[in-house]
């Protein structure tokens, strides 16, 4: 019964690791989408620096005028 379970998960294990690899390999589109705009670093800390970053009063500030216009 064990050997049954070890090689189900191992056949399991098999098809996973190759599935992955042709997809790899042969991937089912080959047209390359353009990135969306913006910057490509952490989005949570880096966006939240710039709009916590200080700005006058009377302005909507970088963060804002660049993300909500």
């Amino acid at each position: 019964m064990a050997e049954l379970i070890l090689s189900f998960f191992l056949s399991v294990l098999f098809i996973v690791v190759l599935s992955l690899c042709l997809r790899h390999f042969f991937p089912l589109t080959t047209t390359k989408r353009p990135a969306p705009p913006g910057s490509f670093g952490w989005p949570l800390l880096g966006e939240t620096f710039s709009l916590l970053r200080p700005h006058a009063s009377n302005e909507l500030g970088q963060f804002l005028s660049g993300h909500c216009s």
